[in-house]
């Protein structure tokens, strides 16, 4: 302990050297400059970690981005299948139009993360001094857990990287005095932006703006200000309207976001005793692979024995209507044994706090990367929950939100199989909530009592 403090210490002694050494006026260039060690590390990390071949979901992202390009995102009924949503096909179809080579899409996952740290600092520059800004923004781009992501294409970065610009837009439309509309309308299209990003999002404000209404109706004194966090949701979700009048016109469904869902619904639901409730790759036509792909003792003729009926329904049926027998099915587990689905649950936050466990598999050296720095965010925030409720009026409205909504998102995600990386954006308003607790209300230092006598 008494090596960590003083790694810290001398730490904190480099960054003001630092500070001092850079002497320009511009704050946001000297953010920039201080931060740029950060970008360095994730070029390096995105860079030297890529596989030679296609990963995860990264076929899928670049079949939408090409299928775009092309004009149609998805297939029509009955073989729509939409796993995500369009924003990051997008995102990625200007590499795919000019024929870029992949590690570069890759590659700027780096400067996705890098631009993230960016806004976190921004938005702590609001409420607390230069110096603990740039410390505590260190803090959040060294979190490990994101270079996982860094060399995939996948989504985290650029949907980390929108939740960071959405707080900071919020934070300077409730903290600023001019250009208030312009900030407004700014978090509002970036929010619609991650919302066609993580599709959860979608379903995540909605339900933000039914727990603001109600809130209003009972607090008349919080009305005024929380009318502009409705506002936000409000025109985020108009922005969004073209995107769910594409998917009712697909679908026949209101309010249609896409379709991930469902499958993990129902392996979360499973009711085999030795099933934790995570996904399960699964493939009937080709099981050998599968077998040999994900699962480290898996119990062939017993997984079949649970798991066939429905496999079997969704891998010849049509994606849409393969979607509903996993939701229906997922339903009549619950009704049948509800308390398993509470022990899915419960193994799920597991999952997602310190990535274990999982189904069929051996718990790994791997599994500390997610713990260790995990275990340290969780006891932190169990720590500072009481001065955060003692001091509850005293947070800022705008980080009260945002950490609701993050809360929000978080819960939902709890609900359906999920992963380490479903903890990925809830880091920032975390983040905002740990600087202004450690800074504006609670104060650390140590002290050395003189009078105790020394031994000689």
């Amino acid at each position: 302990m008494h090596l960590i403090l003083n790694i810290i210490l001398h730490y904190i002694r480099m960054l003001n050297l630092y500070y001092k050494m850079i002497k320009i006026k511009n704050t946001n260039l000297k953010i920039f400059i201080i931060l740029f060690p950060l970008l360095v590390l994730y070029f390096f990390i995105a860079l030297h970690f890529q596989s030679n071949k296609f990963v995860e979901d990264e076929v899928r992202y670049l079949s939408n981005a090409r299928n775009f390009l092309n004009g149609q995102f998805a297939l029509p009924y009955p073989n729509t299948s939409i796993v995500n949503g369009p924003g990051y096909p997008i995102f990625l179809s200007p590499f795919v139009l000019f024929n870029i080579p992949i590690v570069y899409s890759r590659l700027i996952n780096a400067l996705l993360l890098y631009l993230a740290v960016y806004f976190i600092s921004k938005s702590l520059l609001f409420y607390i001094n230069y110096k603990k800004a740039i410390t505590f923004s260190y803090a959040f781009g060294l979190y490990f857990p994101y270079f996982k992501s860094l060399p995939v294409m996948m989504t985290e970065m650029l949907a980390i990287l929108l939740i960071c610009i959405v707080q900071y837009l919020i934070i300077s439309y409730y903290r600023g005095k001019k250009f208030r509309a312009l900030y407004l309308i700014g978090a509002a299209l970036v929010l619609s932006l991650l919302a066609l990003t993580k599709i959860i999002y979608g379903y995540i404000i909605l339900a933000s703006i039914l727990i603001l209404i109600v809130v209003m109706l009972f607090k008349k004194n919080y009305r005024s200000n929380l009318l502009g966090f409705v506002k936000i949701f409000a025109i985020a979700l108009f922005f969004c309207t073209p995107y769910l009048f594409y998917t009712y016109k697909l679908t026949d469904k209101f309010f249609y976001w896409g379709s991930p869902g469902n499958d993990t619904f129902y392996w979360m639901t499973s009711l085999d005793k030795d099933e934790y409730g995570d996904w399960l790759k699964y493939d009937l036509i080709d099981i050998k692979n599968w077998e040999e792909d994900l699962h480290d003792s898996l119990d062939h003729s017993r997984f079949l024995k649970n798991h066939s009926e429905v496999l079997e329904q969704v891998t010849y049926a049509s994606p849409f209507k393969g979607d509903s027998v996993f939701f229906t099915h997922a339903l009549s587990n619950i009704k049948q044994k509800p308390e398993k689905y509470f022990l899915n649950w419960t193994a799920n936050v597991g999952r997602i706090l310190f990535s274990y466990p999982y189904s069929y598999r051996k718990m790994k050296l791997a599994t500390y990367y997610y713990l260790l720095p995990n275990m340290f965010l969780f006891v932190m925030f169990i720590l500072l929950l009481y001065p955060g409720i003692r001091f509850f009026k005293i947070i800022p409205l705008e980080i009260r939100i945002i950490l609701m909504v993050s809360f929000i998102y978080l819960g939902a995600s709890s609900l359906v199989s999920a992963e380490a990386r479903h903890l990925f954006p809830v880091i920032p308003a975390i983040t905002m909530y740990f600087s202004y607790i450690l800074t504006n209300i609670i104060k650390i230092s140590f002290v050395v009592n003189r009078n105790v006598p020394q031994k000689d």
